[in-house]
């Protein structure tokens, strides 16, 4: 009996530290993968990504380091499938669902999208870059008006920073109220002059001669990368 205690503890002992050694393995691919992704090396993170879904398990990390990596590449199709994976995994993730609606306006599914856009309102009033992904997905003359209403429905001061009045003049600019869309965005920059999509919105008014020429900042690609809760 002693002897088969013996044994029984070396066993337990061996079947731990193989447990362990998995979990090393693992946390260390997904790590490196971040890295890899963060410094824009994404074919290497892409590899690490892998490596890390090769478990019994799948992997939330792995899944929406994949997504962003496709992202990055243009492979939209991939990039919303991974991120598809990742929200039956992380279904209250709010950056995984901005992300997958982000594809899924590319990939000409704006339903989809647009769900996703006010799905992350409701969690994240203040965020930069939902109004723009729920104006964009905004078809017709009703769903522009829900729109505006929407964004003018955020609680303060959400309703008043940049992103929502960028968000409205980029629905102005759908009804072609150029007027009304030049004065929401000259609200937005006095909001937050940084604010990226101010650029892209004075330069859709300004190709429709419809507003003056003013410098404006550098337009900046979010790189905002889903946390993994």
């Amino acid at each position: 009996m002693h002897t088969f205690q013996k044994l029984l503890l070396v066993v337990t002992s061996l079947l731990l530290f193989a447990g362990c050694s998995r979990e090393s393995r693992l946390e260390k691919a997904l790590k490196k993968g971040e890295e890899l992704l963060a410094a824009g090396k994404y074919a290497e993170a892409e590899l690490e990504f892998k490596t890390a879904q090769q478990t019994p398990q799948p992997q939330p990390r792995a899944l929406v380091g994949l997504g962003e990596v496709y992202l990055q590449q243009g492979r939209l199709d991939r990039a919303s499938a991974f991120f598809s994976k990742a929200k039956e995994l992380l279904p209250d993730n709010v950056d995984v669902r901005l992300k997958l609606g982000m594809c899924q306006l590319s990939l000409r599914q704006p339903a989809e999208a647009r769900s996703a856009a006010r799905f992350v309102l409701e969690r994240r009033p203040a965020d930069p870059e939902a109004p723009l992904l729920l104006a964009d997905t905004s078809q017709n003359g009703p769903e522009v008006e829900e729109s505006r209403a929407i964004l003018k429905a955020l609680p303060a001061p959400a309703n008043e920073g940049a992103p929502a009045l960028a968000g409205q003049a980029m629905l102005a600019l759908k009804e072609k109220k150029f007027d009304e869309a030049e004065a929401l965005l000259a609200k937005a920059r006095a909001a937050d002059p940084k604010y990226y999509a101010n650029n892209s919105a004075q330069a859709l008014l300004t190709s429709r001669g419809t507003s003056p020429k003013r410098p404006m900042p550098p337009c900046r690609r979010s790189s905002r990368r889903p946390p993994i809760e």
